[in-house]
C-alpha cells in the first residue's frame, strides 16, 4: 500500500514562507509543502527533532490566517531538511470550522 492509500486526509500542495515558533521561543523559517487536516509537511534549514513543538500563523492567499499548532512527528535529513508535523486537536478544530465556513 503507497503512502496515498494510507492517507487519512486529502494533501493540498501549498507552497509558502512560514516561521515557527518552538515551545522553547526560538523562530524557526522554513516553507510549507503541503497541507492537510492532520499535518503540514514543511522545509527548513535546520533539524527540528521529532517531539518537537511549535506554532505557528499560516496564511492563504485568501486573507485567511490560522494560527496552527502541532508536533515534528518525523524528519527527513536531507537540506533542506523536510519536516512534518501533525496538528493539534484544536488546531484541526480551527481549521475544519474555516474551511466549512462561509465567511
Amino acid at each position: 500500500m503507497g503512502d496515498d492509500e494510507r492517507r487519512r486526509h486529502l494533501r493540498i500542495f501549498y507552497n509558502t514562507s512560514i516561521t515557527f515558533v518552538l515551545s522553547t521561543g526560538i523562530e524557526v523559517v522554513g516553507r510549507t509543502e503541503d497541507i492537510s487536516l492532520g499535518g503540514l509537511k514543511f522545509s527548513a534549514g535546520v533539524m527540528l527533532p521529532v517531539g518537537q513543538r511549535l506554532s505557528a500563523e499560516l496564511r492563504f492567499p485568501n486573507g485567511r490566517a490560522y494560527t496552527i499548532a502541532g508536533t515534528i512527528c518525523a524528519v527527513k535529513k536531507n537540506n533542506p531538511y523536510v519536516h512534518h508535523m501533525t496538528f493539534s486537536d484544536q488546531t484541526i478544530a480551527v481549521l475544519k470550522q474555516g474551511i466549512l465556513s462561509n465567511e
